[in-house]
């Protein structure tokens, strides 16, 4: 919110990524998204799943599909609806290649999704 405090533009707005909330923050995405709401224009519905090494030291991972990790999409996508979010959403396509890497693509996903 500061930044956009700062900028004081109506075209700086908020592409929300509930996936990377929890990796770079921990925090829970719905939470995080209450008080930025209004300000959202954009969505990546991308996924994070987090183990703790034997230090206790957190390794998120966002390179996963959509629905296998912590992200609670149904109740992110209930707070948009609230607030009457039509806005595009994207999804994160992850394709296995042949060499055993993953390509990591995003596609735009318009208000068909959940």
């Amino acid at each position: 919110m500061t930044a956009i405090e700062k900028v004081g533009h109506p075209d700086f707005k908020i592409r929300y990524d509930a996936g990377n909330i929890i990796s770079y923050t921990g925090k829970d995405p719905v939470a995080e998204l209450e008080p930025i709401l209004p300000h959202v224009t954009g969505f990546c519905a991308k996924d994070c799943s987090v183990e703790i090494d034997a230090a206790g030291k957190r390794k998120p991972d966002v390179m996963i599909q959509f629905g296998a990790g912590e992200v609670d999409f149904a109740a992110v996508f209930k707070r948009t609806r609230i607030r009457r979010f039509r806005r595009p959403r994207y999804g994160r396509v992850l394709q296995d290649r042949r060499d055993g890497r993953r390509n990591d693509r995003q596609r735009p996903r318009e208000p068909g999704l959940p």
